[in-house]
């Protein structure tokens, strides 16, 4: 009776921190869409091009930006070892973001000449501090989260959307063009590490806080798995989901790849708003599952994944009937490009909206290696249908339904072999 009741309360908590964690990414998300059919009026396709084409550049590097020791820290036992890992990943990022500013001023015209665009050639120099700031985010994130101080996690997502939503307002007046729309990418990673820093010192003690040397070397040495075997899989998943967009910018124009940009960040509101949530607030469960409840890891794989597959499935069916016709009532016929594409992507962003969250259950059980073919298989499926539009002369449109169905086919199996790993193990 009494495990019951514990158990009772387990999930009770965590169904109270997918709650909390999933109302402030609705509010934030919310706070995007209600804005957006004004942000499209006042910015142009080309400029939210330029924003892809940085933000993608961006997200691509920032992925290794401490070499993968942030997945660590909710795994680690001590508070002071989770503190000492936080360092070893802040150190490493500036240590990185350093090599980009010298990459930059290396080989800059290179980059714009076959990536990127004139449009964004002023901002280079702003990619570095991006990847600082995010790679911040990123790394507190994960440390709030392994101490499940999820109003700190709350009231930074909340605090990003206004930032950013107030940056893009008062640039597309006064200044419109794809300065705003870094500006206020800028803005929101600025807030929400701010907040995470200030929550970060704040809650622990002074003689906690004291860099020591040692002990960071030895949590570098002690979980050197996740450099090993992480950062090459995160990166090929990474690059994967941001190729499209460069793919895009380069064969078809950056109008397109500002189409492509609206149109995937709004079928990826779902998983902001409830893949990740579902993500932060089961990490701690599947960690406490593998290590005393091994029986428990399926069934609660299997029922994740079935929930997750119920809520996605009606919303892609209406984005499949009406997605053009609705993105150009509320962004403008200019936009109606996106809503094609919202409704070719549908499928695929079903099985990714499944398996982002999911894939933590990979990842906790110590499967590197196969999070690494997982990976691999995303990223050479993703290469291969951009080669083959660019040598089969495919019209955007062709290349994005290829790409979808490709990549939805990729999901697909991973969901099956991972569901025949976690049933083995248990």
């Amino acid at each position: 009776m009494l495990k019951k009741y514990n158990f009772s309360l387990r999930f009770s908590s965590l169904a109270s921190s997918v709650l909390m964690l999933s109302s402030a990414s609705l509010f934030s998300q919310l706070i995007g869409i209600l804005f957006m059919p004004l942000f499209t009026r006042l910015y142009t396709p080309a400029d939210f091009g330029g924003l892809a084409v940085y933000s993608s550049t961006v997200g691509i590097l920032v992925v290794i930006a401490s070499l993968r020791y942030e997945l660590a820290i909710p795994q680690v036992k001590s508070q002071r070892a989770a503190i000492s890992m936080v360092y070893l990943c802040m150190i490493i990022s500036i240590l990185l973001s350093l090599l980009y500013y010298f990459a930059i001023f290396l080989f800059s015209e290179t980059y714009i000449e076959w990536v990127a665009n004139r449009l964004i050639e002023p901002f280079l120099y702003l990619m570095p501090l991006s990847f600082v700031l995010v790679s911040t985010f990123s790394i507190l994130n994960y440390y709030l989260t392994r101490s499940e101080s999820f109003r700190e996690i709350t009231r930074a997502k909340v605090s990003q959307a206004i930032a950013q939503t107030l940056t893009r307002l008062i640039f597309g007046f006064y200044y419109p063009g794809v300065l705003g729309l870094i500006v206020a990418n800028l803005a929101s990673f600025m807030i929400g590490a701010a907040i995470f820093i200030y929550s970060f010192f704040l809650n622990n003690k002074a003689e906690d806080l004291v860099i020591k040397p040692d002990e960071i070397k030895k949590v570098a040495i002690q979980y050197q798995r996740f450099p090993k075997f992480m950062v090459l899989s995160s990166l090929m998943n990474t690059a994967s989901l941001h190729l499209p967009v460069l793919c895009i910018s380069f064969l078809y124009g950056k109008e397109n790849a500002g189409f492509f940009l609206i149109a995937q960040n709004l079928l990826g509101l779902p998983i902001t708003m409830i893949g990740q949530s579902v993500s932060q607030a089961l990490h701690a469960k599947i960690v406490q599952c593998y290590q005393r409840e091994k029986k428990k890891l399926f069934p609660l794989y299997r029922s994740v994944t079935f929930k997750l597959f119920i809520v996605a499935l009606i919303p892609v069916i209406l984005i499949e009937l009406f997605a053009e016709p609705v993105f150009a009532l509320l962004f403008g016929q200019n936009w109606q490009k996106s809503g094609d594409f919202a409704a070719v992507l549908s499928v695929m962003f079903l099985f990714r909206f499944i398996y982002s969250p999911t894939s933590n259950f990979i990842y906790i059980i110590e499967a590197q290696s196969l999070s690494l073919l997982f990976q691999l298989v995303l990223f050479l499926s993703s290469v291969f249908v951009w080669i083959y539009a660019d040598y089969a002369n495919l019209t955007v449109d062709s290349a994005v339904f290829f790409f979808s169905i490709v990549t939805a086919l990729s999901y697909f199996l991973m969901l099956i072999i991972s569901f025949i790993k976690i049933r083995r193990l248990c």
